[in-house]
């Protein structure tokens, strides 16, 4: 017997080592394997014990230690099991539980020396030596119900593991439900077979070793090597990896960005190493390069890094070459910087870019004399409203052929927005002509309409080169407003008088808000007399009596105004001033003189006429009957059902509304049968403007008396001879206004006129 127990020795001391081994790592599994190689350390002790009785009690004793240490040997395999699948053992095997069933059972099989009910020992001879072999008990089953249960759920755990895991993770369970069955058939033979000595103690220490060995280094090595390879292979970048000279693994990534389909046909592809020695890698240093190649037919674009492999010691072992297909990306880029740089839908630089590339080309090209050119399609805004957005894309997008096929090198050409394009070009390759023709190919909307598109084009010659383009183009835009609204004359010259005009509109418009606080703007009165040159009233005109500039005439301002949308400023601010006078006339005793006031078209725009005259007389205590509102034919045009509701809210409020430069357009007879308007004006200018004056004043006259029959009253104005006032009074007019009578006059001079 001494010869077993000397043979246990290397058992013990290879329990011992991986013991200890498994304390030195700090994760959970190897705690858990301490904790099942110390249980085995103790069942081996329990094996000494027993070949060194020499009583039955003391077997009986061995053997119930030997039992309780494999229940909780047992115990700890179960544990850890559950730890190595990745779960917590105190969810799945609870522990007081566990604790109360083998604390019971090492209690029951240690007192089996007392009740002989588990088991009983048989004294026998083995190889000369008196031993006590065991014969299992009625009650054995009490004892092997809890571990013969754990055995078979740890194996049923681990068959359970490698059927649900992938391929890749089943060898993590193979080795210990191999070590598992193997120990318990060893175990299980020894004890129910009659054999002498329990020859799976030995296993132990193998056990020990597979334990330790597949839970803490090569499985989890292995997995971690397979799991980089699967991921190396499944990963989007490319890999190429070399051992010394020699090419040894690739992964599915490199393989598709090169075309190749197989391995051995990528190692044999040089068209990423092409620049390296590949003998000699060894003397490479860490690089990064790019590659680019045609691959059915597309270009691809790579980004490679080169690195060294080197142990702790710096010692070479071999590199690799990480690859990056960056054609997407790039493509990406491009697509992101032509729309950050051109025209959505056409295709043309866009009016940043082109500033860019114009200045680029005027700075570069210092010898050749350029011009810019700006259009601007009029009633573009009309065609989209008519046709829809889809028929002007199509004729924006066919401009823009038309600038390609004109322009060749040394151009730059844009869209500046909506329907303005740019071209700077030479200026001896510019053909008038084409620009002219432009406008004739753009007239086809579709198939069956036809629209007259109209081009006007705006050239500036470039003079100062350091000026920015889009002042160039600003300049190009003044010479485009000069000919806006004209069908024969498209094509306009920028000079520099056009910007002094700009920089003079630009003036009084800086000026407008000063002029009207220092009231600067103010009203000259033109008299309304009748046919005994009795002033019934005035019709009010502003003047801008400038400071520096003396007396400004309306013509040079107002069409400013208008223009550029502040008219109703200047409006407003002279019907204030016409109601001050008339309530300084009320104050003074004159209750019967009126004053009329222009309505400009605009103002419909920016307020509510009704709301802000009937808001004046109610400020300054004015009878509204004095504070006459003249409409232009051009306004009633615009809505009449809309103008006609204001008149009549304006009639029940007590206002005069008189209807001036009656007859200028073509709709005067409709507006006086739907218009119940006061007063009609009639200007002498209609007997100028034609050859047949006899039909003129035949028709004046008829007008006049249809006006009288309607009972409206009719005030000739532009009366400058007295052949015109003869004229008047002869067909019935009986109030007249003109330069016959009095030029406009300041107020002091109309109140002495009065006086007079």
């Amino acid at each position: 017997m001494n010869i077993v127990i000397a043979s246990l020795i290397p058992v013990i001391i290879v329990l011992c080592y991986y013991t200890y081994k498994s304390n030195q790592y700090e994760v959970d599994t190897a705690r858990y394997i301490a904790k099942v190689l110390a249980a085995g350390l103790f069942i081996c002790f329990t094996v000494i014990f027993e070949g060194l009785c020499t009583t039955p009690e003391m077997s009986h004793v061995a053997y119930g230690l030997y039992f309780a240490g494999t229940d909780w040997l047992m115990y700890h395999l179960m544990r850890f099991l559950i730890v190595y699948i990745g779960k917590d053992p105190d969810i799945y095997m609870n522990k007081v539980v566990w604790w109360i069933i083998f604390g019971w059972d090492s209690v029951y099989i240690c007192s089996n020396v007392y009740h002989r009910l588990a088991f009983d020992v048989v004294e026998t001879a083995f190889n000369g030596l008196t031993i006590f072999k065991f014969e299992a008990g009625r009650y054995f089953f009490v004892h092997m119900i809890p571990i013969y249960g754990l055995i078979l759920a740890s194996i049923v755990l681990l068959l359970y593991k490698t059927v649900k895991e992938p391929g890749i993770f089943r060898k993590k369970y193979y080795p210990f439900l191999i070590l598992i069955v193997a120990i318990v058939l060893c175990n299980a033979y020894c004890m129910f077979f009659g054999t002498s000595l329990d020859i799976s103690v030995y296993g132990y220490a193998f056990g020990a070793i597979c334990l330790h060995y597949f839970a803490l280094i090569f499985i989890p090595k292995e997995l971690v090597g397979r799991t980089l390879a699967l991921a190396s292979d499944n990963s989007v970048e490319g890999l190429i990896i070399f051992s010394s000279s020699q090419c040894i693994y690739t992964n599915k990534s490199v393989r598709t960005m090169l075309g190749m389909e197989t391995e051995d046909a990528l190692r044999e592809s040089t068209v990423l190493m092409e620049d390296f020695d590949l003998q000699h890698l060894d003397q490479y240093d860490d690089i990064t390069y790019t590659k680019t190649f045609v691959l059915n037919d597309v270009k691809v674009y790579l980004k490679i890094f080169f690195k060294r492999i080197e142990d702790e010691k710096q010692r070479y072992l071999g590199s690799f070459f990480s690859i990056m297909d960056m054609t997407e990306e790039i493509a990406t880029l491009e697509r992101e910087r032509f729309q950050a740089t051109h025209d959505e839908l056409t295709g043309l630089f866009n009016r940043e870019y082109f500033y860019t590339r114009a200045e680029q080309m005027i700075r570069e090209k210092s010898d050749t004399e350029f011009l810019l050119l700006c259009s601007d399609i009029a009633r573009f805004k009309l065609v989209n409203d008519l046709f829809g957005q889809y028929t002007g894309d199509v004729i924006l997008k066919r401009i823009a052929d038309a600038l390609r096929a004109h322009c060749g090198r040394d151009t730059v050409y844009g869209r500046l927005g909506d329907d303005h394009f740019a071209l700077l070009l030479p200026k001896e390759r510019f053909q008038e002509e084409y620009f002219l023709h432009l406008s004739e190919e753009l007239t086809r909307i579709d198939n069956e309409a036809e629209f007259p598109l109209v081009t006007h084009v705006g050239v500036y010659e470039v003079t100062n080169r350091s000026m920015p383009v889009s002042a160039m183009c600003d300049r190009a835009d003044m010479a485009i407003m000069t000919v806006k609204g004209e069908f024969t004359n498209r094509i306009a010259y920028y000079n520099e008088g056009m910007r002094q005009a700009v920089l003079r509109e630009q003036a009084m418009l800086g000026e407008l808000d000063g002029a009207l606080e220092n009231e600067e703007l103010t009203i000259y009165l033109q008299p309304q007399v009748d046919a005994n040159r009795r002033i019934l009233g005035a019709e009010a005109l502003v003047r801008w009596v400038h400071p520096g500039k003396g007396v400004i005439p309306p013509a040079d301002f107002i069409s400013v105004f208008e223009k550029n949308g502040v008219i109703a400023k200047m409006d407003i601010h002279i019907w204030r001033l016409a109601c001050r006078l008339l309530r300084k006339w009320q104050d003074a005793g004159e209750t019967e003189r009126y004053i009329s006031v222009n309505i400009s078209p605009n103002d419909f725009f920016f307020f509510d006429i009704f709301d802000q005259f009937t808001s004046l007389v109610r400020e300054y205590g004015i009878n509204p009957s004095k504070l006459r509102l003249e409409l232009t034919e051009t306004a009633a045009m615009g809505d009449p059902e809309k103008l006609t509701c204001l008149i009549d809210r304006l009639h029940e409020a007590g206002f005069v509304v008189e209807m001036d430069d009656f007859g200028s357009g073509y709709s005067s007879l409709n507006l006086l049968k739907d218009m119940n308007v006061d007063v009609i004006k009639m200007d002498m200018r209609f007997l100028e403007k034609t050859d047949h004056l006899k039909r003129s004043e035949t028709i004046l006259e008829f007008m006049i008396n249809l006006s009288k029959k309607l009972g409206v009253e009719v005030v000739c104005e532009g009366v400058e001879t007295e052949e015109q006032v003869s004229f008047l009074r002869s067909v019935g007019c009986e109030v007249f206004q003109g330069y016959f009578y009095s030029e406009p006059v300041s107020v002091q001079a109309f109140e002495a006129l009065v006086e007079q």
